[in-house]
Order: structure tokens, then C-alpha cells, then sequence
């Protein structure tokens, strides 16, 4: 709700980022599971896009000290086609964070472009997705736990 006009600005779901009081909690939740995922994945980098993962994984990244990554849009807001921020170091263990997947194209491209990105840079080797944590709990797909991308073994599902 913007408390200014009082209008929705966006699904409830996404007012976890935009609302400070939901976000500071959101951000505490979030570090504890990646702390969790640190230890059970070697997870030492973090991922993000969008309006509602960027802000996220800065703030996580900031109270964990770990490093992060940007992932920016296309102009036509659909998937991602460069990412930015830290340079991935070589061979890190990176996690996704994001609100869902309804068609997996975001995290794909996701996963290409990270892929590229370093590529471009000489690394010999590559950083490794070792999962997915959403925070809305949602993904329209065949939920076995899993999300394939091609090329990748299939990365396990987290969810808040």
C-alpha cells in the first residue's frame, strides 16, 4: 500500500522489500538461511535481480560480508542480459535469490550470463550455481525440488 495515495504499487508479496519494517525482517530471515546454505553448499557469493533480488542481496550481502552480484534486465523488463557489481571471483560457489520462477527464462539467462560475464575476463574456472532460495515461496513448474538449467546440473530449491 503507498501510504501517500493509498494505492497498491505492487503484488502483496513484494511489499516485503518495500515496506522497512517487513524488509528489515525479510533481510534477517534471508541471512539465516544463507548462513545455513553456507555450511551445507559452500555457498560464498550471492545473486540477484530485479526489483525485489537486488535490494535483497545487497542488504544480505552487507550484514554477511559476502560478495555480491547484480544482474540487470532488458529494457523490456523480462530476463536478464548482463550482469554487474562484484567481479565473481574464480571458481566461487554462488546462490540465487529471488522472489519466484514462473517460466525459469530469469534464471537461466541468469546462469548463462554470470557464465559469460567471466568469461570475457579469461577465467579458467567458472563460478558454480549451487542453488536457488526464494522468498515468495512460489515456482510454477514441476516442483521436485530442483530447477534445471541446461548445461548445469539441476540446482536445488530453498525456500524461506
Amino acid at each position: 500500500m503507498n501510504y501517500l495515495t493509498g494505492t497498491t504499487l505492487a503484488p502483496d508479496y513484494t511489499q516485503k522489500i518495500f515496506t522497512p519494517g517487513d524488509f528489515k525482517t525479510l533481510v534477517n530471515r534471508t541471512a539465516a538461511k544463507v548462513r545455513f546454505l553456507q555450511k551445507k553448499l559452500g555457498v560464498n557469493t550471492l545473486v540477484g535481480c530485479g526489483n525485489s533480488g537486488v535490494p535483497l542481496v545487497s542488504a544480505v550481502s552487507f550484514k554477511l560480508t559476502l560478495p555480491f552480484f547484480a544482474v540487470r534486465k532488458r529494457v523490456d523488463g523480462h530476463s536478464a542480459t548482463r550482469a554487474n557489481g562484484y567481479l565473481l571471483a574464480k571458481g566461487c560457489r554462488y546462490l540465487i535469490i529471488d522472489d519466484l520462477i514462473s517460466t525459469g527464462a530469469t534464471m537461466r539467462r541468469i546462469v548463462k550470463n554470470v557464465r559469460l560475464e567471466v568469461d570475457e575476463d579469461g577465467a579458467h574456472k567458472l563460478p558454480m550455481p549451487v542453488g536457488i532460495l526464494l522468498y515468495h515461496e512460489t515456482f510454477w513448474g514441476d516442483d521436485d525440488g530442483y530447477f534445471h538449467v541446461p548445461g548445469y546440473k539441476r540446482l536445488p530449491l530453498f525456500y524461506l
